[in-house]
């Protein structure tokens, strides 16, 4: 019987790595604009980064269609081919067929459950924070228009020339740094410079002449009209990365491991122990869907003997669309019942599906 699980095992890991990596790669499609609108057109490499973070967060997803789509495909195969009726007639019960299925529903479960308790958390914080180098990549990329840069409401800056070094010579600005100091008015000479720390960036100005704020001195905050002499500098620093971050979202349950969560659940140490025990189960569920998607194709395609792959593969989309359905709906039960149990409701509705389904087929 190894044989057998042997051959449509092959044929089931073939059909499921190509269902997988054409899946993945229009994710990849879909979700290059938003890498580049994340990174602020800083890199095409990093563009590149951050849109692996925001597909990596699909990949369980999509690891569980392709297990329901492989399978349907392989055993619509077979049933067409009439393999299914051969092993009947060879006294063999299809049903033994089930344990290639369960092998490859296993092993693709397994891998989603480490990906969501602990990958999938870590690429979701990540993906709203992709700066690791960006001090001199930010200052390479200002791209001035008209002798002027525009950073938000942070940066405005205006210039009659540039000099050999790049220096900004006879500068109107107006700059609101990260540390609270501010400036606006003219300047004779400006420029950038990397700051002590990454991500930290330095803006000079020379012979500084207008309203400057927020600087401390002695002890004093000092704050009013000032025209320094020439040689005179004054420096405003700019925190790229909370300039980048700027508005994003704070750090939440969804970007803690699993581990974690359990820990500050036990020990009492969660802000919202009701909210990590949701999180706990249910990725806990989610990372079985692979198999119970692979055990519900398994009949799906043996019925589709005399209707073809196709419509296998329509006749799965049933299954699927009623576990997402469940799936998005068991949030909204929870928080009216009170209870947790809705966590498990698109499984056991799997569950039911694939005991019909099963009858169907098999009649058992």
């Amino acid at each position: 019987m190894w044989r057998f699980h042997r051959y449509y095992l092959r044929e089931m890991l073939l059909n499921l790595g190509m269902t997988f990596l054409m899946l993945f790669g229009v994710a990849l499609l879909a979700l290059l604009a938003r890498g580049i609108s994340r990174t602020q057109g800083q890199d095409m490499w990093l563009a590149l980064w951050v849109t692996l973070l925001w597909a990596i967060d699909i990949v369980p997803d999509l690891l569980a269609i392709s297990t329901l789509i492989a399978t349907v495909f392989t055993f619509g195969r077979a049933a067409g081919d009439n393999e299914i009726t051969a092993i009947r007639m060879a006294g063999v019960s299809p049903l033994r067929l089930l344990g290639s299925v369960l092998i490859v529903g296993t092993l693709t479960a397994g891998l989603n459950t480490y990906l969501l308790h602990n990958l999938i958390p870590y690429a979701h914080y990540k993906k709203y924070r992709p700066f690791e180098q960006l001090a001199e990549q930010w200052v390479a990329n200002l791209r001035p228009s008209n002798n002027r840069i525009e950073m938000g409401d942070r940066l405005v800056m205006a210039w009659h020339r540039q000099d050999e070094q790049g220096r900004w010579i006879d500068v109107q600005i107006k700059a609101e740094g990260s540390d609270g100091n501010s400036f606006e008015g003219f300047a004779k000479r400006v420029w950038m410079e990397k700051g002590a720390r990454e991500g930290l960036i330095y803006l000079k100005l020379q012979g500084p002449e207008g309203y400057r704020g927020g600087e401390v001195h002695n002890g004093k905050a000092m704050r009013g009209t000032i025209k320094l002499d020439q040689n005179a500098v004054i420096r405003i620093s700019f925190d790229v990365r909370e300039i980048a971050e700027k508005g994003k979202r704070a750090e939440g349950i969804k970007d803690l491991p699993t581990a974690q969560l359990v820990a500050e659940y036990e020990r009492g140490g969660s802000e919202n122990p009701e909210v990590s025990r949701w999180m706990i189960w249910l990725r806990s569920f989610k990372g079985f869907a692979s198999l119970l998607f692979a055990v519900v194709a398994f009949p799906i395609g043996v019925l589709s003997k005399r209707s073809g792959r196709m419509a296998a593969l329509s006749m799965s989309a049933i299954p699927l669309t009623i576990y997402f359905v469940c799936f998005y709906l068991a949030p909204g039960l929870a928080r009216l019942s009170g209870e947790l149990w809705p966590v498990a409701l698109p499984s056991a509705v799997m569950l039911v599906l694939i005991w019909i389904l099963m009858r169907r087929a098999f009649r058992v």
